[in-house]
């Protein structure tokens, strides 16, 4: 095992020397001169949150070049996000096949990108490939500092951004703003960010019309579902969370989110509270779902997407936490008020206690 482990890393360094000769990406001096910036493309083909809270840094580079064009480069998962949005020129999707994915470099490499900033950062080292088989150049290819893999870096970048001091400190929206602006010399100023989705009025008008029979009522989303198994409650914690939250307030209406996944857990917990919560219609697209979320006065959920989504409707919000994830503050819900519950050490979500939840929930009902 430890032959093939060492194979294995000489062929790494063979392949990134190699590639070191190829790519010749000479490193540059911060600041960058943003005049002369005329085209940027920002890489966030991850996850839907990852692509909501990136939206901040494309409107604040929006106000500070306002004859620059900002464009994504998303994935299957995320591009609904920004598909409707204004402040992003253009988008394009990676997709899996091999052929699209050439397709896709030559097409990019039409666009003559000034700056590329490498905002997955995870797989860096992927996306500093794919940031210099699109580029020309004059191409300059951005991303962060590493201290362990700056030699690795390198090699597809020209600009390390040091932000080491801030990592879990602020949250991942402020992160990336801040990577910005060290990169053009600008003031990084985290009161100027406004995080907010572009949801067409048809989708809204659906939400407000399926709300208008509780209109009356304070209204709490309760989202069931993550990405993760270990970032769940059980179905069982969710009927006794449910239970618990409507006996302490019998005046509010919950409703049921779920993905398409767990359907039947939903339909589970429904049947067992007899009536008492509503399930949300389903939807076939992401921003149809997110719709329903600018109309609730409280919403509780797991560490996930809607997290995020819940902060760009300006709602207040309770996120379950499972320490089992790492660098959690960054995820944090960006600019609303908000409540987090941990689990105890590193176990998953269904080890929470619904008395911590139902606890920060009265917090977070409380008047400032």
């Amino acid at each position: 095992m430890k032959f093939l482990k060492k194979i294995e890393h000489y062929n790494k360094l063979f392949f990134t020397f190699i590639l070191k000769l190829i790519f010749r990406n000479k490193r540059l001096e911060l600041p960058l001169d943003p005049s002369k910036i005329r085209k940027i493309l920002i890489f966030r083909y991850d996850a839907i949150g990852d692509m909501i809270v990136t939206l901040p840094v494309v409107r604040y580079i929006n106000e500070q070049l306002p004859t620059a064009t900002v464009d994504i480069l998303a994935s299957d998962r995320n591009y609904n996000v920004i598909q409707y949005d204004t402040s992003v020129s253009n988008y394009f999707i990676l997709k899996k096949k091999f052929i699209n994915q050439i397709k896709l470099i030559i097409q990019l490499r039409k666009q003559n990108y000034d700056v590329i900033f490498g905002f997955v950062l995870s797989k860096t080292t992927l996306a500093g490939i794919i940031a210099n088989l699109i580029s020309h150049k004059q191409t300059i290819k951005v991303t962060i500092s590493h201290e362990e893999r700056n030699k690795t870096y390198s090699v597809y970048f020209n600009v390390l951004v040091n932000i080491l001091d801030c990592r879990n400190k602020m949250t991942m929206a402020e992160l990336q703003t801040l990577i910005v602006c060290k990169t053009f010399g600008w003031e990084f100023e985290p009161a100027r960010l406004q995080i907010s989705l572009c949801i067409p009025n048809d989708f809204l008008h659906n939400a407000e019309t399926y709300f208008n029979d509780f209109k009356n009522y304070k209204k709490v989303i309760v989202n069931i579902s993550a990405g993760n198994p270990y970032r769940m409650l059980s179905t069982e914690k969710n009927i006794e969370l449910l239970t618990a939250l409507i006996k302490k307030y019998p005046d509010f209406k919950f409703f049921i989110c779920s993905a398409p996944s767990e359907i039947s857990n939903s339909n589970i917990i429904e049947n067992a509270m007899n009536g008492r919560v509503n399930i949300l219609p389903r939807k076939a697209k992401f921003m149809e779902v997110a719709a329903f979320y600018g109309y609730a006065d409280y919403v509780i959920t797991p560490d996930t997407s809607f997290v995020h989504v819940t902060a760009a409707m300006s709602k207040p919000i309770v996120v379950l936490y499972s320490l089992m994830a790492s660098h959690l503050n960054e995820w944090m819900p960006f600019g609303v008020s908000y409540r987090k519950v941990f689990t105890n050490g590193k176990q998953p979500l269904s080890t929470l206690e619904v008395s911590d939840i139902v606890a920060a929930f009265n917090d977070l009902c409380l008047p400032e």
